[in-house]
């Protein structure tokens, strides 16, 4: 009994551990400019990812190359 006890007390600490990690990384990304990420789901194969400095506002740009079909050519 005192091994559940023991457990519990430690998965709630980890939880209560993993929010305040999150909640600090949030705020220490709040200065920087506001995006919001999308789950993207396709079908096909991620051939590349490209980061560079594209549209001029001093933030790294990413872009994902995709392609549906097995012909790596074949991109969106």
């Amino acid at each position: 009994m005192p091994n559940d006890i023991q457990k519990a007390i430690g998965m709630t600490l980890l939880t209560f551990w993993g929010i305040s990690v999150l909640s600090i990384t949030s705020v220490l990304a709040a200065d920087q400019d506001m995006f919001e990420i999308y789950s993207l789901e396709v079908e096909g194969h991620i051939c590349e990812f490209v980061t560079g400095e594209f549209n001029n506002d001093n933030l790294i740009d990413l872009i994902v190359i995709y392609s549906p079909h097995s012909n790596r050519y074949t991109r969106y």
